[in-house]
């Protein structure tokens, strides 16, 4: 068990750094290039609704494609936690959004409501440190992502990554939920997964 858990913490740092290593200029690049894919993937009518993130450090960018979406009056949504739990809540600027825990922006209570209407239909674009061809994520050791998806399965799961994290193969444990496709600036991986 001890030697799965050093395993893991390794693989994430090895991600970390690849991710890191990609220089900023690069980073905005690809970024760009990733909104450029999610445009071409996401079809008007197709979601009611999109789940995003907000980059911290190292992350790839969503933000020019959210505010595309604002552009066109879709509905975005961004996560907030509290204790263990990962809850999304309704947002349509990016003056609704304040540092929270972790130092990562999350939605201002009071300016925006909890989303909670499961009957729409949502893509959830989903951080992490690395995925694999399979649809295997890690995340940061937290298990908040995976949580949510085992509480909400019937969303669409994407995994935004740079080429660089994506691995050949992912340990996978029991509690891990897969993606439904990997969208980096290099190309969209689905097909092996639910589409």
């Amino acid at each position: 068990m001890e030697e799965a858990k050093s395993g893991k913490k390794r693989l994430r740092s090895e991600y970390k750094k690849k991710r890191q290593q990609l220089g900023e200029e690069f980073r905005q690049i690809y970024s760009i290039q990733i909104c450029r894919r999610l445009s071409e993937y996401f079809k008007p009518g197709r979601y009611d609704m999109v789940f995003a993130y907000y980059p911290l450090g190292y992350e790839a960018s969503v933000l020019p494609f959210i505010e595309e979406l604002w552009g066109k009056q879709v509905k975005t949504a961004f996560p907030k936690v509290f204790g263990e739990e990962l809850f999304f809540y309704e947002v349509d600027d990016v003056s609704q959004l304040e540092e929270g825990a972790f130092h990562i922006m999350e939605p201002v209570t009071g300016k925006t409501k909890i989303f909670s209407d499961w009957t729409k239909r949502i893509l959830v674009l989903t951080p992490g440190l690395a995925f694999d061809r399979q649809g295997n994520r890690m995340g940061y050791g937290k298990g908040f992502y995976d949580r949510f998806f085992e509480a909400v399965p019937e969303v669409y799961k994407v995994g935004i990554a740079f080429e660089c994290q994506m691995a050949e193969q992912l340990k996978a444990e029991n509690w891990d939920v897969k993606m439904d496709a990997v969208i980096t600036e290099k190309r969209i991986y689905r097909g092996e997964f639910r589409y």
